[in-house]
């Protein structure tokens, strides 16, 4: 329905009553980047990343890896987002181990959201040209 700025609020609504927990803080990011641009990550978003962080490095160490490849995508988006692209990129191949086709087409389509900011953020389209390898 291409609700963007309502979609924003609610999943940033989500972050506040999960405490932080990574998908409603991602979506709740890039959806807000779509609208109002990178430069509209708040210090508190930085800070909640930060803190997602922590765990989701747990568990793509796991063996196996919990909630794969969930926990790969939103590492490596966590990693694109604060500028490490290096790591970003390293994330991404390991977790596409984990995924299928359908998997992999879903974060392509959530990373395409700021395609209009690709320009801002390095390592995008090469995020996004793995995954469409990927996909086939």
């Amino acid at each position: 329905m291409a609700r963007y700025e309502a979609s924003a609020r609610m999943y940033g609504d989500a972050t506040d009553i999960s405490g932080g927990h990574p998908y409603p803080l991602l979506n709740a990011i890039l959806l807000q980047c779509r609208e109002k641009g990178m430069l509209s990550i708040t210090h508190r978003q930085l800070q909640l990343m930060k803190k997602a962080e922590i765990p989701l490095r747990k568990q793509v160490k796991d063996d196996p890896p919990y909630n794969a490849p969930w926990c790969f995508f939103d590492l490596s988006t966590i990693c694109l987002l604060t500028g490490n692209t290096t790591e970003a990129l390293t994330v991404l191949n390991d977790g596409l181990l984990y995924a299928n086709d359908s998997e992999a087409k879903t974060h392509l389509d959530t990373l395409r959201l700021i395609e209009n900011q690709a320009p801002l953020l390095p390592g995008w389209k090469e995020v996004v040209d793995i995954l469409i390898k990927h996909i086939g």
